[in-house]
């Protein structure tokens, strides 16, 4: 039986508001003492910004603990499955940068082992070029989510398109950390010492978020009305569907 939720980010909070239900959610679960994590593709902000932008939008104030994102299992899997492999070249915004910095990594020497794409408005030519050049020396690309745009208005390019461009530039392939692949929702189970039979995992992404889920072992909640697929012309069968997400707590 579960009795541990994990939380899409996507399924509390669309375009920098709270879903019906969702603070009610979270106040409830909070008061009765019930485990959950919020999981994020996301990691413009930090877990600590993400814990008080919830707090502005209604939310009880949050541990930064109860945030997992792409960059925190990026984190776990490069100091844990490859830890010999710790130079890395960054291609992010300041806020992986400080993160990374944190972490027993090398940033700033040569050759490198992984080039990390993650959010970013200022790279350009030369940043990307360093990247090709540590690539072609033998790193890897780890990409932190699949998002081909970015920004309020999708105007921006996303993780997902440079990583494109450096895996056509270089002949190799990405290992991604979005929703494409399990390793997210895997890494949180590790760090958190989770058996992934005791979690539900609640979106309302199904083709991507609960699909990975599911592969990943765990029990799925799919909140109606989500925005990829028709419930009547799919392989991918959520353990639970609802229309409010009240029905966490049934």
């Amino acid at each position: 039986m579960t009795n541990i939720t994990f939380l899409s980010m996507n399924a509390i909070v669309k375009e920098d508001e709270p879903v019906p239900g969702s603070v009610d959610l979270i106040k409830r679960l909070v008061r009765q003492g019930r485990p959950f994590l919020i999981l994020a593709d996301d990691c413009s902000r930090s877990n600590t910004r993400m814990a008080e932008k919830l707090y502005e939008q209604g939310f009880p104030l949050l541990s930064a603990e109860l945030f997992y994102t792409c960059l925190d299992a990026a984190v776990d899997i490069l100091k844990h499955t490859y830890k010999a492999q710790n130079r890395i070249y960054v291609l992010a915004n300041r806020t992986v940068k400080e993160r990374i910095a944190l972490e027993p990594f090398v940033t700033d020497s040569e050759p490198y082992d992984w080039v990390l794409i993650g959010p970013d408005k200022k790279s350009g030519l030369p940043e990307y070029n360093q990247a090709l050049h540590a690539l072609q020396q033998g790193a890897r690309i780890i990409v932190l989510n699949d998002a081909w745009t970015a920004g309020a208005n999708e105007t921006e390019i996303g993780c997902r398109a440079v990583a494109a461009m450096l895996e056509g530039a270089s002949g190799k392939k990405a290992l991604s950390l979005g929703y494409s692949s399990t390793m997210l929702i895997k890494a949180a189970l590790s760090h958190y010492r989770y058996a992934a039979k005791n979690v539900l995992f609640v979106s309302d992404r199904l083709d991507t978020e609960i699909a990975s889920a599911q592969t990943a072992g765990l029990e799925t909640m799919y909140l109606l009305p989500g925005p990829d697929t028709d419930l009547s012309n799919t392989a991918i069968h959520p353990t639970y569907i609802v229309d409010s997400l009240i029905g966490i707590l049934r």
